[in-house]
């Protein structure tokens, strides 16, 4: 029984709202008889036209009704529908074109066809084998696509628009998503002017790699992962009644300002650039006001903390420990002469204060932090000798090395020793708690950088000098939007951490130079991830468990493969593409599914569409179409044509019969005159 119709006419996936696809399916049988009228019992079908008495074939034009309603009419060639329109009320369309050897809806080259659906929708463009492919324009409900198409999916160069006829998207598109470069936007109502757009790279139809996106008020210019701000980027806001506007220019991570170096341009002219966290200033920083003072120092929570110098714009500048954006403690305060840790110098005092304003400065416990001085005309004043402090020694052996305040509380800068372990602390100390800069060294470990309230918050941990960390902590874990952590082999991950775990998006740097940019589960690559070594991509896809599982493309040193993966190995639809051939079919852990349908393309153009062995041969029905215009449709074994099949050569000539190994065997070859020659 030969196939007729069986077109999986796919009218289209994965617009927006995505169509279903329908398949238009249907089955004559050939019968020997008379032209006229023909009645085909067997599947309860009409044909009104020519028949060739000799090989019962239906030839030029005719008339095919079938009693569920489908019926074709135009113009047949050695019993196959060549071109004409095709009705069918089971699928609710109506096709006006071409069709190829398996009765599929398909146009040859400069032709095109159109599919007419009941809802409303069509499509008019060229198609093979059933699916939309090459150039054509695809109305639906509420968009309509104009563009290039691959296998019946959007893929190529192709521009999408509304109901109401404005650009939704214009770029490239690939597996019917958009994928490349391409600019969309967004409109609010029936209005016909934007009110946001975006212009840029995308992958998985969501902005990624670098893009611009304007929302009016909003403007960001920079790198995409996954849909999110991820990468380097600025941010430029109009504040509401004309009141400015702020730019914000630094790495961003996983759609929110990530932990880093920063430059933030405020509305009233002041500017700070240095370490940020959560979007606020975070540890060291330089904060640049309208009215020209300049701070140094450190920051918390968007808040001068800790140590820090304010240069003021009249040349007076004041050093010390901050405190929520106030001075606290002992600090030095400078008119125009250097500082002494030892000698107080002219205009030089020691002192705790009660304002940051230099003009405004008050000693509250003048000389009791070992010097003295005066206020005299609201400037510094006054010289003196600093004494040293001694240590102080605790119960169980432990040294102190600093100030100790009037409540016994350490504060300020000092060294802290642990006699049992021999551990040693070396740094800010706030109410008896490290806080602030410090070194901690412990067993084989090393911390430097910056605690809070005792637990580490900031900086490098360098265990036995093999795994170095670099980076934010959370109750004394990893915990980064863009930390970096080095094993002793010299694999160098940079990225999120949550909990001490790599969590989010990340980046590896293999010793081998291979470089995998993606996503992390539970320390593990999980989603979507690329990994590449120089210029060259190995693998681009979905993962999960540390394993390729999804769709994904890689790369082979001799060719390719897209498709589905399940746990590291192909299995599912996918395309593989060697410098003999190239095989779209399905897979089965890592190897070809016997009896799988299968689409097999030569270099020299050959084509064969049908059925494959566990080894990706043809075995079973196929069709095969060779580069020199001959064409095959029958049975085949171990890649070769064995049984029955048609053969229609270049010149004209059609053998129908047997197949041994590629060789003709018994059967009937009619020559292009008409004149038949049996071989038995």
């Amino acid at each position: 029984m030969d196939s007729f119709f069986d077109c999986e006419a796919a009218a289209g996936q994965g617009l927006a709202p995505k169509p279903t696809f329908r398949t238009v399916e249907g089955l004559y049988t050939t019968l020997n008889g008379l032209s006229g009228r023909l009645r085909e019992a067997k599947v309860k079908s009409t044909f009104e036209g020519f028949v060739d008495p000799i090989t019962g074939h239906r030839i030029g034009n005719g008339h095919v009704r079938w009693s569920n309603g489908d019926e074709f009419e135009g113009e047949f060639e050695g019993d196959r529908p060549l071109k004409g329109s095709f009705i069918s009320t089971r699928h609710s369309l109506k096709y006006i074109g071409g069709f190829d050897e398996g009765g599929k809806f398909s146009t040859r080259k400069g032709d095109t066809a159109t599919l007419i659906y009941t809802d409303a929708s069509s499509y008019t463009g060229e198609m093979r084998s059933g699916l939309y492919h090459g150039f054509g324009v695809l109305v639906e409900e509420s968009m309509t696509y104009e563009g290039e198409f691959l296998n019946g999916m959007r893929d190529g160069v192709g521009t999408l628009k509304d109901i109401f006829g404005r650009k939704a998207y214009a770029g490239q598109w690939k597996v019917d998503e958009k994928n490349g470069e391409g600019s969309s936007w967004e409109y609010e109502g029936s209005g016909m002017v934007p009110t946001s757009w975006y212009s840029g790279s995308w992958r998985s139809s969501r902005y990624w790699g670098e893009g611009t996106l304007s929302d009016g008020n909003v403007v960001f210019e920079g790198d995409w992962v996954a849909g999110l701000r991820h990468g380097e980027g600025r941010e430029t806001r109009k504040l509401e009644g004309n009141s400015g506007k702020t730019v914000r220019e630094g790495r961003w991570e996983n759609g929110r300002e990530g932990n880093g170096e920063w430059i933030l341009n405020y509305a009233d002219g002041s500017q700070y650039a240095g370490s940020c966290e959560n979007g606020q200033p975070e540890g060291r920083g330089m904060l640049k006001l309208s009215n020209e003072d300049v701070y140094t120092g450190y920051f918390r929570a968007g808040l001068r903390h800790g140590e820090g110098v304010v240069v003021f714009a009249a040349g007076d500048s004041f050093e010390g420990l901050w405190r929520q954006d106030q001075p606290v403690g002992l600090n030095i305060f400078i008119g125009d002469s250097p500082a002494n840790n030892k000698k107080k110098q002219p205009k030089q005092v020691v002192g705790d204060v009660t304002d940051l304003t230099l003009s405004e400065i008050r000693l509250s416990d003048e000389g009791e932090e070992g010097g003295e001085g005066n206020m005299d005309g609201e400037r510094v004043k006054g010289q003196g000798e600093a004494d040293d402090q001694p240590p102080y020694t605790y119960d169980n052996g432990d040294q102190f090395f600093g100030h100790i305040d009037s409540k016994g509380l350490r504060q300020g800068r000092g060294i802290y020793i642990v006699k049992r372990t021999g551990a040693r602390y070396e740094g800010m100390f706030v109410d008896n708690l490290r806080d602030g800069s410090g070194t901690m060294t412990a067993d084989s470990s090393v911390f430097t950088g910056f605690f809070s309230e005792d637990e580490f918050l900031d900086g490098t941990l360098v265990v036995r000098g093999l795994i170095t960390y670099k980076g934010k902590f959370k109750e004394n874990e990893f915990h980064d939007d863009a930390g970096e952590l080095c094993d002793w082999e010299g694999t160098m991950y940079t990225g999120a951490f949550v909990n001490g775990v790599k969590e989010g998006m990340g980046k590896i740097t293999y010793p081998d130079g291979s470089v995998f940019v993606g996503e992390f589960k539970r320390n593990r690559r999980d989603g979507e991830g690329t990994v590449k070594k120089g210029d060259d991509f190995i693998y681009c896809g979905c993962w999960r468990n540390d394993a390729k599982h999804g769709h994904g493309i890689l790369n082979l040193e001799e060719g390719s493969y897209e498709g589905t993966f399940v746990n590291g190995l192909y299995s599912g639809f996918g395309k593989l593409t060697t410098k003999k051939r190239s095989i779209e079919t399905n897979f089965k852990f890592g190897r070809f599914l016997e009896g799988a349908q299968a689409e097999i393309k030569w270099p020299d153009g050959s084509f064969f569409s049908g059925l494959i062995d566990e080894d990706g041969l043809p075995k079973g029905h196929g069709t095969v179409r060779f580069a020199n215009g001959d064409c095959y449709e029958g049975d085949f074994r171990e890649g070769k044509r064995h049984g029955r099949g048609t053969t229609v050569f270049a010149n004209g000539e059609k053998f129908v019969g047997f197949w041994m190994n590629d060789e003709m065997g018994k059967g009937k070859l009619t020559l292009e005159s008409g004149v038949v020659h049996d071989f038995d």
